[in-house]
């Protein structure tokens, strides 16, 4: 039996995770060049070429609902999570599917399985701050239920080096696959999907759907366990 990691060490790594995320979503809100301002003022008939071309721009990002214009403002809950499970999950989806397309390297190194567990843990911190959830604590917890199948609540571990495995480590081979292992425990592409992502040509689409499921069922699991656990917002 390969040695497993402690929940103290999982729970430091996912707070870390939470810490470096978080920010990262207020990137989304940046304006630099004013155009998500646009959106919120009525389009002005009398207006220069340039205007045109910014008011334009504006308009699609209006329409595509992105984070800071007048469309995301009047968005629902709901809406805003999907935006971030369909939106986001649809282009951070890409770098984990294509990355069987290394072949057997990519099968030797848990590349995809590591990407796929990042991914989907930026994806459910941000559906957990749509939901109004700040609280890391909480955060934590979740993305260790989810993605770890593990309950961090009142397991009484610290982050010392003493929990890190529940066996003890014999060489670096034994922690590198603890640490594989944490990471194929998140959802994964149901078996079909898997098996079709190994062949060459349609695999790297195969994989992509496969991923892109994996993450919707991520992300469902995040907002029932989020709804099911009380705690502070």
């Amino acid at each position: 039996m390969s040695p497993r990691l402690g929940d103290g060490v999982v729970a430091a790594a996912l707070d870390a995770t939470a810490a470096g995320v978080g920010p990262l979503f207020d990137l989304a809100y940046l304006d630099p060049f004013g155009l998500k301002a646009r959106t919120f003022v009525p389009t002005v008939r009398e207006r220069t070429p340039v205007e045109q071309v910014l008011d334009a721009a504006a308009a699609v990002l209006d329409a595509g609902r992105v984070p800071g214009t007048a469309a995301w403002a009047a968005a629902s809950e709901q809406e805003r999570v999907n935006w971030w499970v369909g939106g986001l999950g649809s282009v951070s989806t890409l770098p984990v599917a294509f990355s069987g397309m290394l072949g057997v390297v990519g099968r030797m190194l848990p590349l995809q399985d590591a990407l796929g567990f990042v991914n989907q843990a930026i994806v459910l911190l941000a559906v957990a701050r749509e939901r109004g959830i700040h609280d890391r604590d909480r955060q934590v917890r979740m993305l260790a239920a989810v993605l770890c199948r593990r309950d961090l609540l009142g397991t009484g571990e610290t982050g010392t080096p003493l929990s890190w495995v529940r066996r003890p480590v014999r060489s670096t081979i034994d922690l590198v696959r603890a640490v594989n292992a944490e990471f194929a425990r998140r959802p994964q592409p149901s078996g079909a999907w898997r098996a079709l992502g190994v062949l060459p040509l349609v695999g790297a689409l195969a994989g992509y759907v496969g991923e892109r499921s994996a993450l919707s069922r991520a992300a469902a699991d995040g907002q029932q366990w989020l709804g099911a656990q009380p705690g502070p917002v």
